[in-house]
């Protein structure tokens, strides 16, 4: 027998070093965080079309075709 997984045992739980200045311990904590970082970014996307759709219609001038191009951005961020 090998005394090293006796050592281990008593020297408490092993474990895998992380990098400095990482936080995340858990995958559920991963994917938390992931999920929410998801949520972020198409939340500013959405805001960025919408007023991207809203630029567009007020710049327009009339023309139908622009109208309808700006009223398509619009509806598809919603």
């Amino acid at each position: 027998m090998s005394l090293i997984p006796q050592a281990l045992a008593a020297a408490g739980s092993i474990g895998v070093p992380q990098p400095t200045g990482m936080k995340i311990t858990d995958i559920g904590v991963l994917i938390s965080r992931i999920i929410s970082l998801a949520f972020i970014v198409a939340g500013i996307l959405t805001f960025a079309f919408l007023v991207m759709g809203g630029v567009e219609w007020l710049t327009s001038g009339g023309d139908k075709g622009k109208t309808e191009n700006a009223r398509n951005r619009i509806t598809a961020a919603v």
